[in-house]
C-alpha cells in the first residue's frame, strides 16, 4: 500500500469567494492525484505585503499561528494563492532568524499557540 501524502491546505481568502473555481479545481485534482488535503479551518489571512509593512510583528504572528495549525494537522502547507505562499514562506524563514520565532511565540502564547518550526510550505 502506498503512503498516504497528506497536506495542510491554506486556501487563502480569495480562493472561497473571488476564485472559487479554483479551490474547486484544486480539490479535484489533488483528489485525483491520491493527496490529502487537510483545510485549515481555522486559519487567518496572511496579511498580504500591506500589514508587513505596517506592523511587522502582527504580520509575523498571523503567519505564525497559521503555521503552528499547519504544525498541529502533521503536514506541511500548500496553498493556491501566490501571495499566502509568499508571505507564509517568507515568515517560516524570518523566524528561522535568531530570536524571531521567541518572540513571535511570545506573542502566540497570549492566544495558546506556539509555532516549533517543523513545517514547511
Amino acid at each position: 500500500m502506498k503512503d498516504e501524502v497528506k497536506y495542510a491546505y491554506f486556501p487563502g481568502c480569495s480562493s472561497k469567494s473571488t476564485s472559487v473555481e479554483y479551490h474547486i479545481s484544486t480539490l479535484k485534482v489533488m483528489e485525483k492525484l491520491g493527496i490529502t488535503l487537510v483545510e485549515m479551518e481555522d486559519a487567518n489571512c496572511c496579511g498580504t505585503h500591506n500589514l508587513e509593512d505596517y506592523n511587522e510583528d502582527a504580520w509575523l504572528a498571523l503567519n505564525a499561528r497559521n503555521l503552528s495549525i499547519a504544525e498541529k494537522i502533521g503536514g506541511d502547507i500548500v496553498t493556491i494563492c501566490s501571495g499566502c505562499y509568499l508571505n507564509t514562506r517568507k515568515v517560516m524563514k524570518i523566524l528561522e532568524e535568531d530570536g524571531r520565532k521567541e518572540r513571535v511565540n511570545e506573542i502566540l502564547a497570549e492566544i495558546g499557540r506556539e509555532y516549533s518550526g517543523n513545517v514547511n510550505v
